[in-house]
């Protein structure tokens, strides 16, 4: 495959839209090296086929409102995580590695390396997620878009066995416009920094003793957000971006290779478990230290699913959907990333 184009995001310090197009923007950018991106319009022209005219023809609509929306597929490189995580979840509390702090997993952190941690209740403050602005540069066909305002309503992590840990973030903006060509210079990170991959996943709970192997596993992050016009501007786009009724969900699914009793009682009894998944990357930062994420979930709920079909076969596993949910302790959800990103603002 070939091609010259690039995708640019920075964080917005105020929310992004047609009336705001020059927020101030943070230090730190980037350049994903993404699989599939896209930016779209979503016009909702005015259509006036219900009027008596006279004339037996449909009326030439006009425009009217835009609803755009943004979405990105990439692979869960150390850095990128790091932005999207920000991105959804507002910024993260920065350790610098010191040779005495300690990972999640009770492992230093040497000079070198950032500890980056989100805790729940996530972030940000106040009324507004955080928002991102995104250049799109369709440099061989010389268009170039630049999308304000935009939030993460969801991001999907999966685990194939093959093809390296893969992200999916989307979400509504508030402005799409074409510019001229920005003529950036897209810097990425290192290629000797891999993806997280399948082997480099541990998966730690307290029902593990009564667990079956594990199979696939997927997780994902929704946070709610809504892009609304609050007639403050003469625009035919949103022009603010505020978060949505519900508090961010932690779910995921995971598959068993042999059915148990106790994941089945956990089931039935909606009972509360540790859990922890820590990816492992083949890559050091320093000292021997490699880039880890890990989530620490205090209490996981297994919420669906159940033992495969019983049929003529010799082995018989089961498959759960469980979510992360807040039980009495303030802080049990837990998201880290330690990478070589000193600083996210």
């Amino acid at each position: 495959m070939a091609g010259t184009g690039y995708l640019r995001g920075d964080f917005e310090t105020t929310v992004g839209s047609e009336s705001n197009s020059s927020p101030t923007l943070s230090t730190k950018s980037i350049y994903v090296p993404s699989q599939v991106a896209t930016f779209a319009l979503n016009p909702n022209p005015l259509e006036r086929d219900d009027e008596l005219r006279g004339i037996d023809e449909p009326i030439a609509v006009l425009e009217e409102v835009h609803q755009p929306t943004w979405a990105l597929t990439t692979r869960a490189y150390p850095d990128v995580l790091g932005f999207l995580l920000k991105a959804q979840l507002g910024a993260p509390t920065t350790t610098t590695g010191n040779n005495v702090i300690t990972d999640a997993n009770g492992v230093v952190v040497p000079t070198g390396a950032y500890r980056h941690t989100w805790t729940a209740p996530f972030g940000p403050t106040g009324a507004n997620p955080q928002t991102t602005q995104w250049r799109a540069s369709y440099v061989d066909q010389t268009v170039f878009l630049k999308a304000h305002g935009c939030a993460v309503n969801t991001m999907q992590f999966s685990v194939p066995e093959t093809g390296g840990v893969g992200v999916q973030a989307s979400g509504p903006l508030t402005y799409l416009e074409r510019t001229a060509d920005p003529s950036l210079t897209a810097s990425y990170e290192s290629l000797t920094v891999p993806p997280f991959l399948n082997a480099n996943l541990a998966i730690n709970s307290d029902l593990a003793s009564a667990s079956g192997a594990e199979g696939d596993f997927n997780f994902q992050i929704d946070s709610p957000v809504t892009a609304v016009s609050d007639f403050s501007s003469a625009s035919r786009f949103p022009n603010q971006m505020y978060k949505g009724d519900t508090s961010v969900l932690m779910s995921g699914s995971i598959t068993r290779s042999l059915l148990k009793s106790a994941e089945w009682d956990a089931l039935k009894a909606a009972t509360g478990f540790a859990l922890k998944f820590t990816f492992t990357s083949t890559a050091v930062i320093a000292s021997a230290y490699p880039y880890k994420l890990i989530y620490s979930i205090g209490n996981a709920q297994y919420s669906g699913g159940g033992p495969q079909d019983l049929a003529a076969r010799r082995r018989i596993g089961a498959g759960f959907d469980w979510r992360a949910g807040y039980s009495g302790t303030a802080g049990n959800t837990t998201i880290q990333l330690v990478n070589a990103t000193a600083s996210y603002t």
